[in-house]
């Protein structure tokens, strides 16, 4: 391998799965990833000190001294992890980790600062999230019943509840702390489980236009200082209304989206939208109490809406 080499894959192909050993990696490499097929275990001998981030495939890790370097450690597969702690690494930050058990005290580094938990099931233990995290990541498949009072750490700054819209029945029983700043959600209605505590600076919601929208049902107790409405798609029949011209479409959906966050959520400094298809970005402020006015840009042309809303 060149010696000036800093990032390398392994294991695209299937057949790929050769042992590496001691030596076989230059001393310039800084990450590090095996895909999800390479079976081989990781032995931290053969690893270079130089590297900062490490995705392991699906062979186990093996228990060893890791480089110092270290602020990046993916665990793609569970399997991965068959021990109850993560390897001490004093420079670990950011840490990826697919579990199929339990989150127990003194799991997870006192370093870390960034979780990522995809796919997760299981529980969470009182306490055994560090106190030094600051971001937290869960995917739809975790029961938001599950953060009970005192699991999530009163650091965390930023959490995002990523998946379909959850359920009130589990949504009402979660605790959020109240240093909360940065808050991602797949739904406007999901703003009626923010507790009134939680002074949050910046929510993101993630929305389907075209196929109507859910109001919210009851009013946003915790004040928004920003409110960011982001539409990865929208439907079929909008598509079709508009054909290829792009530009209409996004400057009505945004100003759907503008008239109906307005509506559904007044408790809010400051907003702003994105569409990913078609691109388009808008931001917009309040006049009074019944109109708003818009500043939407497509494919660089900008124009301004009025907005009356009740």
């Amino acid at each position: 391998m060149p010696p000036s080499l800093v990032s390398l894959h392994l294991g695209n192909e299937r057949r790929f799965s050769y042992e590496l050993v001691v030596g076989s990696l230059p001393n310039s490499l800084t990450e590090l990833s095996y895909s999800p097929s390479y079976s081989q275990p990781c032995d931290p001998s053969v690893l270079p000190r130089s590297l900062t981030s490490i995705t392991l495939g699906y062979g186990a890790l093996i228990q060893g001294e890791y480089p110092t370097s270290l602020r990046h450690l993916v665990f793609q597969y569970h399997n991965n992890f068959d021990q109850d702690i993560i390897p001490n690494i004093p420079s670990l930050r950011s840490l990826v980790l697919v579990l199929d058990k339990d989150i127990a005290l003194g799991m997870i580094p006192s370093t870390i600062t960034s979780l990522k938990l995809p796919r997760f099931r299981m529980g969470i233990e009182s306490r055994a999230l560090p106190s030094s995290l600051t971001e937290l990541v869960l995917d739809d498949t975790f029961d938001l019943s599950k953060l009970r009072a005192g699991i999530l750490p009163e650091s965390l700054k930023r959490l995002k509840l990523k998946g379909p819209p959850f359920s009130s029945k589990s949504a009402s029983k979660m605790v959020l702390p109240g240093g909360l700043t940065h808050l991602t959600m797949a739904g406007l209605a999901q703003l009626e489980y923010v507790p009134a505590a939680a002074k949050v600076a910046h929510v993101r919601v993630g929305l389907q236009l075209g196929s109507g929208f859910r109001p919210v049902m009851s009013p946003l107790l915790a004040p928004i200082g920003t409110l960011s409405l982001a539409v990865d798609k929208h439907s079929n029949n909008l598509s079709l209304q508009y054909g290829d011209d792009e530009l209409p479409l996004s400057m009505d959906l945004c100003a759907q989206l503008i008239k109906h966050a307005i509506e559904s959520v007044p408790n809010v400094d400051r907003y702003t939208a994105s569409l990913k298809h078609p691109p388009a970005k808008a931001r917009w402020c309040l006049v009074d109490e019944k109109h708003a006015i818009a500043c939407i840009t497509c494919k660089g042309v900008t124009c301004f809406k009025s907005l009356a809303y009740k």
